[in-house]
């Protein structure tokens, strides 16, 4: 038998959750594909910096209460180079905000996710399986599963990470696919010594170090490493990788402990269009940004509850894989997914040169930022997520 459906929603990351989630005030008939249960998404030990826009949307979706007494908020972001002088320091109260962001863990927002679409009856949930197959045709997309089972959508939402069978079923090409040579080293450090309340992101030689607030005591470390020297880094014992990080942070705190070590490639990955036909990607399956400045969850976030406004606008019956949706999306979005590409991309690319004038120059430009109101503010605009629309969450009737 096959099942139609008016949004189908691929993927239950946190990205894909937070969307099904917007979609209890649509008025379309929606269904979620996911391989694991809910409960699975409460499992994962990392934590996500997010922009003030990100926080202020996820209060809007009622999650924020589960998550806001466990974050950390960011009050300054303090960027420098190692090996160089000049500095630039964002802060809120610069901006007249109480915070420029938060550093949250991801176990909590799932948490948070799970427990509000658990209760949802309205919702068709399908778990322990997964897409293999999709065929467009011009009325809706015939969708086929591990388990054989089959569904008609009139709309899908690739939202299965950057390796998405979705996007590869639906022929969307990628129009950037860029390796850095380089994979980040994150793990939490325990300590003392440092300031509450501020993040620092400091380029060194091998990449961007950033260490974000997760507790008085406790920072979240993203190290980025070059692939050459990623086994040496892997192999310190955690005395010397701690001496490490001290060294090139320039914190000057005294680190006791550091937990969870894992390691990951860098890419920066970009689908050939966000949406064709009637398939439209978000978070990693659209793109993969450089964690560089921690952008890339909230452009996700600001991306899926854009198409969440578009699609719970619309009327009953009405097609919510139409052009015309297609391109407001497109219209709303374009600017902001270019603008933070390029920013990130080019982070990433302006600190990797060793030479010591090109070490000189930058660090005169970040003397600059500091100096310039203007540009210090630009920066941190883009830090919280401003410059175009928010999306707004429509309620539940």
């Amino acid at each position: 038998m096959t099942e139609h459906v008016d949004v189908l929603v691929v993927g239950g990351g946190l990205v894909g959750a937070t969307l099904i989630h917007a979609l209890g005030a649509a008025r379309q008939r929606t269904a979620w594909i996911e391989r694991n249960a809910l409960d699975a998404m409460v499992c994962d030990p990392r934590s996500t910096a997010l922009a003030c826009t990100s926080q202020r949307l996820l209060s809007d979706l009622g999650l924020w209460a589960a998550v806001g007494s466990r974050a950390e908020a960011i009050r300054e972001v303090k960027i420098s180079q190692a090996g160089h002088l000049g500095s630039v320091t964002l802060s809120a109260a610069d901006m007249a905000v109480p915070a420029l962001g938060y550093v949250a863990p991801n176990r909590l927002l799932a948490s948070a996710l799970a427990d509000a679409i658990s209760a949802r009856d309205d919702l068709l949930s399908i778990t322990s399986d997964a897409v293999v197959a999709l065929r467009e045709a011009d009325d809706g997309v015939t969708v086929t599963l591990e388990s054989g089972r089959t569904l008609v959508a009139r709309l899908v939402v690739a939202a299965d990470g950057a390796q998405s069978v979705v996007r590869e079923s639906a022929g969307i090409a990628l129009r950037r696919d860029v390796t850095f040579d380089q994979h980040a080293v994150v793990a939490e450090i325990t300590g003392t010594g440092w300031p509450a309340g501020v993040a620092w992101e400091r380029f060194c030689r091998s990449g961007p170090l950033a260490l974000l607030p997760l507790a008085p005591d406790r920072l979240s470390l993203v190290y980025t490493v070059s692939d050459q020297d990623l086994e040496r880094v892997l192999a310190l014992d955690d005395t010397a990788f701690m001496a490490e990080i001290g060294r090139l942070s320039g914190l000057g705190a005294a680190f006791h402990e550091v937990t969870g070590r894992q390691a990951f490639p860098l890419v920066a990955r970009s689908a050939d269009t966000g949406w064709r036909g009637r398939v439209v990607l978000i978070g990693n399956a659209a793109r993969t940004l450089h964690p560089v400045a921690g952008q890339g969850f909230n452009l996700a976030l600001r991306d899926c509850l854009s198409l969440a406004e578009l699609l719970c606008e619309l009327a009953p019956g009405a097609d919510p894989g139409q052009e015309l949706l297609a391109a407001r999306y497109r219209q709303w979005r374009g600017a902001d997914q270019r603008r933070t590409e390029a920013a990130t991309e080019g982070l990433a690319r302006l600190f990797r040169g060793e030479s010591t004038m090109l070490g000189h120059a930058r660090g005169l430009g970040l003397l600059l930022a500091d100096r310039l109101a203007p540009v210090r503010r630009g920066l941190a605009r883009q830090f919280m997520g401003l410059g175009g629309r928010l999306p707004r969450v429509v309620p539940r009737d």
